[in-house]
């Protein structure tokens, strides 16, 4: 884990939609986007230069509520969180 708080490593289906997440494999299993819930950009200065980050919070069709995010360079994404239904965190 680093500054941004990485999570685990998640593989990402190629979108023909943009910047927008459609289905991603973590550990092992698919899981289908169903809505992007909420998005944000952030942008981090290191020695390196400047590195922005997008993150997503997401519903999948299963119904898995979580938080992705994607270092937008190297195109390397990360499950932050898996987030309970009712509004925390897990």
């Amino acid at each position: 884990m680093n500054a941004f708080g990485f999570g685990e490593l998640v593989r990402m289906a190629p979108s023909a939609r943009g910047i927008l997440p459609i289905e991603f494999t973590w550990r092992g299993r698919r899981h289908r986007v169903q809505r992007v819930e909420s998005y944000r950009v952030e942008n981090r200065r290191r020695r390196t230069g400047v590195v922005q980050r997008r993150f997503y919070h997401l519903r999948t069709v299963s119904g898995m509520r979580c938080l992705l995010s994607q270092d937008v360079a190297r195109d390397i994404w990360h499950l932050e969180h898996v987030l309970v239904s009712q509004g925390g965190e897990r």
